[in-house]
């Protein structure tokens, strides 16, 4: 594999890319590895969970529990490969220069891989709750990776769902083959995903370091009213402000007021789930 080549077709894609707006600012982008590239990764995928290499994944719902295999610690040859891939500086610069206003290549150099970088492997029938991700979170990928092509009707059913600020469901993210969506969480970055089919995936995220330290040293104050974690993405919002602030004219402070986090880790229980 000729990495630097890979890295041209990948930062070419981020580039071209365009960002959408609604209900909250990400990009979705097909074909967003070279396709033999995207093959090799595949195929990783697959003998690793036909080898019954994925550990239980609890973190999404405790309704059920589904699998993950880890790339971040991971010493196999396409598990480097990703890794070398997806922290090369310029490609996070890319990324970073879509949602965020500060200089991204300072930025860029500041954000890191999160240990939570895994494929997973969620069962049909599946939810995960609508939450936001945690502030030291600067950017959230999930790049889809079905066995087979799903009918056209549930290609956007399995994708991540975007929700609103109503919490009504928006269908943006194809489950497509060798697609990605991604996004900088922030107050109103509410997502989950239900699942009509096995879904494989790649989760991975961009983290901040000192922001991930203070994280950890404030999480048992993750409490109602749930201030910590508000106070903690203002607390980032305000150090690197995003975008779309500027574009809706939106205050960190109206942001946090209309935040409508309810459950530890920044979730968002709505009384339908409840029920489920």
């Amino acid at each position: 594999m000729d990495l630097d080549k890979i890295k041209q077709h990948v930062k070419s894609k981020i580039v071209h890319s365009r960002v959408d707006f609604y209900p909250f600012d990400h990009i979705y982008i097909e074909d967003f590895f070279p396709c033999d590239f995207y093959s090799l990764i595949n195929k990783h995928k697959q003998l690793k969970l036909s080898k019954g290499d994925f550990q239980d994944r609890k973190q999404d719902n405790p309704n059920f529990i589904n699998r993950k295999y880890s790339l971040f610690t991971s010493e196999d040859y396409e598990a480097i490969l990703l890794k070398d891939l997806l922290s090369d500086k310029v490609i996070i610069k890319h990324l970073v220069e879509k949602f965020y206003l500060n200089n991204p290549d300072e930025l860029a150099l500041r954000l890191k891989l999160h240990h939570e970088f895994e494929y997973t492997f969620t069962p049909k029938n599946s939810f995960q709750r609508i939450h936001v991700d945690i502030p030291p979170k600067y950017l959230s990928l999930v790049f889809y990776m079905p066995d087979n092509p799903l009918p056209e009707e549930h290609e956007l059913r399995n994708g991540t769902i975007l929700y609103d600020r109503s919490l009504s469901p928006v269908y943006k993210a194809k489950f497509l083959a060798n697609s990605v969506v991604v996004f900088a969480p922030n107050f109103s970055s509410y997502h989950g995903f239900d699942t009509t089919f096995d879904r494989s995936a790649i989760v991975m995220f961009y983290v901040e370091i000192d922001s991930l330290k203070a994280w950890r040293n404030r999480q048992e104050s993750c409490k109602p009213p749930f201030t910590m974690i508000k106070n903690h993405i203002a607390w980032k919002l305000e150090r690197d402000p995003q975008k779309f602030l500027t574009r809706t004219n939106r205050s960190i402070s109206q942001e946090y007021r209309d935040c409508l986090i309810n459950s530890p880790l920044g979730r968002v229980i709505r009384e339908s789930d409840l029920k489920k």
